[in-house]
């Protein structure tokens, strides 16, 4: 884990490193999922990602965003996967000039 750790730092990748169940404020977790902080509370609201609310602030456990980002990534390869069977390997890309 630590030399992955190291590899990303000399990629000159961004490396956050932060405990399984520490809690974010819902413009950290919008920053992480690369979305708006507007988009984040409506997922929230919608049900897609669970949180807890102990006042007035929503609260997201890192947790929970990791498994919606891995969840995410399931649902986009299976989406893909469908996509790619319904092409037939026989018949060539075909370009369309337009202009």
């Amino acid at each position: 884990m630590l030399s992955k750790l190291l590899a990303y730092v000399a990629a000159g990748q961004r490396v956050d490193v932060v405990p399984v169940d520490e809690m974010l404020t819902t413009q950290q977790a919008a920053n992480l999922l690369e979305v708006s902080r507007p988009t984040l509370v409506k997922m929230l609201e919608s049900g897609l990602i669970p949180y807890e609310q102990p006042g007035v602030h929503r609260r997201v456990s890192r947790a929970a965003l990791d498994e919606f980002i891995a969840s995410r990534a399931e649902r986009r390869r299976a989406g893909l996967e469908a996509l790619a069977k319904t092409l037939e390997p026989d018949v060539p890309d075909e370009f369309v000039t337009t202009r």
